[in-house]
C-alpha cells in the first residue's frame, strides 16, 4: 500500500491526465499539491512510483504519464465512488429490461451501458477509453483499429462499437 504523500501524488497525476491527455512535472505537481513540497521531493516520489510500476515516462526529460497498474489502484483505492441518480437508475433498468431474455444481447446491451456512462461524468470517456484499449480480455473501444487479443485472434470492428 502507498502512503499517503505517494497516493495524493499518484491521484494528481492520473486525474491530471485524464484531464489533459499530457505528461505532468514536478513543477506543475509542487502547484496543485495543496501543502508545501520541494520538486526534489516530488521528483523522488515520482521515481519510486515508477520502480513500483504506477508512472511511466516517455522521454529523460519528460513528465510522467500513469501505467496500467496505476489506473488500477485508482480505481480501486483512490476513486471516491458516486452514487446514481433515481434517473439514472431508471434510464439503466428500462436499457436492460428490452432485452432480458436473451442473454447475449443482455450482455451486449450492459457493455454498451457501462461505455454509455461515463460520459456524463467529467473526463469519464477518457479514462475509459485509455482503459478499454486493446489489452481489455473481450470489449474493445477504439474504432478502425484491428486488435490482437490475448489468443492471438485479430478482430475488426464497426466504428465507435464495443467488441466481444
Amino acid at each position: 500500500m502507498l502512503g499517503e504523500r505517494r497516493a495524493a501524488i499518484l491521484r494528481l497525476i492520473i486525474e491530471y491526465y485524464i484531464k489533459t491527455g499530457e505528461p505532468i512535472g514536478s513543477k506543475t505537481l509542487c502547484n496543485l499539491l495543496p501543502y508545501a513540497v520541494s520538486s526534489a521531493t516530488i521528483r523522488n516520489e515520482m521515481a519510486h512510483l515508477s520502480n513500483l510500476g504506477y508512472l511511466e515516462q516517455r522521454h529523460t526529460s519528460g513528465g510522467r504519464v500513469p501505467g496500467k497498474n496505476a489506473y488500477r489502484f485508482y480505481v480501486d483505492h483512490l476513486m471516491e465512488p458516486k452514487a446514481l441518480s433515481p434517473y439514472e437508475t431508471a434510464k439503466i433498468d428500462e436499457r436492460l429490461s428490452v432485452n432480458a431474455g436473451d442473454a447475449q444481447r443482455l450482455l451486449a446491451d450492459a457493455a454498451y451501458q457501462i461505455f454509455d456512462l461515463p460520459a456524463q461524468l467529467p473526463g469519464g470517456r477518457r479514462i475509459y477509453g485509455r482503459l478499454l484499449r486493446c489489452d481489455a480480455q473481450h470489449i474493445h473501444r477504439h474504432p478502425a483499429q484491428r486488435c490482437k487479443h490475448r489468443h492471438g485472434a485479430k478482430h475488426s470492428r464497426n466504428p465507435g462499437q464495443p467488441h466481444f
